[in-house]
C-alpha cells in the first residue's frame, strides 16, 4: 500500500507527461512516490533542457547511451538509443555503442571515448588521457568536464531504473520493439 494518495501520484504523473515523457512502467509503478516522479522530472528537464557549451545533443546521447550500456541498463540504453537515432545518428553508430563498442562517427566517438574513461576512473582522468582526449579530439577542460557531469547524471538514473528491472518492472512495449538487447541474453 503507497504512503501517498493515487490524485497526488496522477498530479505527478501528468507533469510527467506534459513535459513530453511517456509514462514509463518504472515510473507509474507504486514505490516512486509522487515527490520521488517530481524530483526526477526537475532533474532531467535541467540536465537535458539545456544547452551546454560543448556538448551537442546527439553527443549527449551517445555519452547516455555508452553509459547505460557499461551499467546494463535496458531502459536508460533503449531510451538512449531511440534519442541518437532522432538525433541523426546511424545505425552502425547506435549498434556500436549499444553493444559497447566504439561509433565511427568523429563527432561522437571523442564523447564515447572519454564517457568510458570517466565512468571507469569514477571521473579521473590520467594525464596522458586528457593529453589524448585534447589532441585526438579537441577536447579540453571544460569540455571534459562537461562530459563527467553528464556521465553522474546517467549514472544515477542508471542505478534507479536498474533497480526498477530488478525487482520486475516491465519493460515497456515502446521500448521493448526496439531493444538493442534483443540480440543479447536479456532478449532471449
Amino acid at each position: 500500500m503507497p504512503s501517498y494518495d493515487a490524485d497526488a501520484k496522477a498530479a505527478a504523473l501528468k507533469e510527467w507527461t506534459d513535459a513530453g515523457f511517456p509514462p514509463l512502467n518504472a515510473v507509474v509503478h507504486d514505490s516512486w512516490t509522487p515527490n520521488l516522479l517530481s524530483n526526477f522530472l526537475k532533474k532531467e528537464m535541467a540536465v537535458i533542457g539545456n544547452a551546454y557549451a560543448h556538448v551537442t545533443p546527439l553527443q549527449m546521447e551517445a555519452i547516455f547511451c555508452a553509459v547505460s550500456a557499461a551499467n546494463s541498463c535496458e531502459l536508460c540504453l533503449t531510451f538512449h538509443a531511440m534519442g541518437m537515432e532522432k538525433h541523426g545518428a546511424s545505425k552502425e553508430d547506435i549498434d556500436a555503442i549499444v553493444h559497447q563498442g566504439q561509433p565511427t562517427s568523429k563527432d561522437i566517438l571523442g564523447h564515447v571515448y572519454c564517457a568510458k574513461l570517466a565512468l571507469s576512473h569514477k571521473g579521473v582522468l590520467l594525464e596522458r588521457e586528457k593529453e589524448y582526449l585534447l589532441k585526438e579530439f579537441g577536447l579540453g577542460p571544460e569540455h571534459v568536464c562537461e562530459i563527467i557531469y553528464l556521465v553522474g547524471q546517467i549514472s544515477a538514473n542508471n542505478l534507479l531504473m536498474v533497480h526498477m528491472i530488478a525487482n520486475e518492472v516491465p519493460v515497456d512495449d515502446i521500448l521493448t520493439g526496439y531493444s538493442p538487447f534483443s540480440k543479447t541474453a536479456y532478449g532471449k
